[in-house]
């Protein structure tokens, strides 16, 4: 075997091996049970909130009675005892009250380490919705603006997801990724300033480099989103099968 023909054998058992992880981080919570769906999402909460056995224990029953009540409502929904609308109603019903039985459990500090774990698995489609809500006031948008900002948000949102589960997934590592997240943020910068008039492009600079300097003080540069946004928000966060933490 050739040099070249060894590297591109390597290289495809890569892609191979990316995919394969991939596919056995999807098959996580697909075609489990109740009670096994409660243990995974606890389990996924462990490491990064810090949470003691017993707070496991009050967080996996807290999961339980919220998987119960899921496949009660999707049980419903395959006789056509519900509609589509009656059963986003109710699965929003049920996670908000599991949100709050989670935080009942939690300490201040833990708290604030599952808000910022909530926002970080954020659907593309609520991340576009509430970063273009947190322009509204600062930069003035008018009604005409706004759909117009949330496209270029959900754009990059959807690219952005994209590079993370291809990280996950093995095709991208850290240093392949960055520049792609880069070149990501930089084109949404652009097509928002496109939209924004002259005053609006100060303001947007100003306001960046506000939270710039939040941030590097560390302060929490999402305080303007609440546990109250992220429960009633309809669109869901990205608790897909195929998610795992970062």
């Amino acid at each position: 075997m050739t040099k070249k023909s060894f590297i591109t054998l390597l290289m495809l058992l890569t892609i191979i091996a990316g995919n394969a992880l991939a596919q056995r981080g999807r098959g996580k919570l697909k075609n489990k049970n109740a009670e096994q769906r409660a243990e995974i999402k606890t389990k996924r909460l462990m490491k990064p909130l810090t949470l003691s056995e017993d707070q496991a224990t009050k967080i996996k029953a807290v999961h339980l009675t919220a998987e119960n009540q899921l496949a009660s409502i999707r049980s419903e929904r395959s006789v056509g005892s519900l509609t589509k609308k009656e059963v986003e109603s109710k699965r929003l019903a049920v996670n908000k009250t599991r949100h709050q039985g989670i935080r009942a459990v939690l300490n201040t500090q833990q708290k604030y380490k599952y808000r910022r774990w909530r926002i970080r698995r954020m659907s593309p489609k609520k991340r576009a919705r509430i970063k273009t809500r947190r322009l509204v006031k600062p930069l003035s948008l008018t009604a005409a603006q706004r759909p117009k900002v949330k496209v270029v948000h959900l754009k990059a949102e959807r690219q952005l997801q994209k590079v993370r589960k291809e990280r996950r997934g093995g095709q991208l590592t850290k240093e392949t990724a960055k520049p792609k997240r880069v070149a990501i943020r930089k084109a949404r910068r652009q097509g928002l300033r496109a939209i924004f008039n002259a005053d609006q492009k100060a303001k947007y600079k100003a306001w960046r480099k506000q939270r710039a300097a939040k941030r590097k003080a560390g302060e929490d540069v999402d305080d303007d989103i609440t546990d109250e946004d992220l429960d009633n928000d309809a669109t869901g966060e990205d608790d897909a099968d195929d998610t795992d933490e970062e």
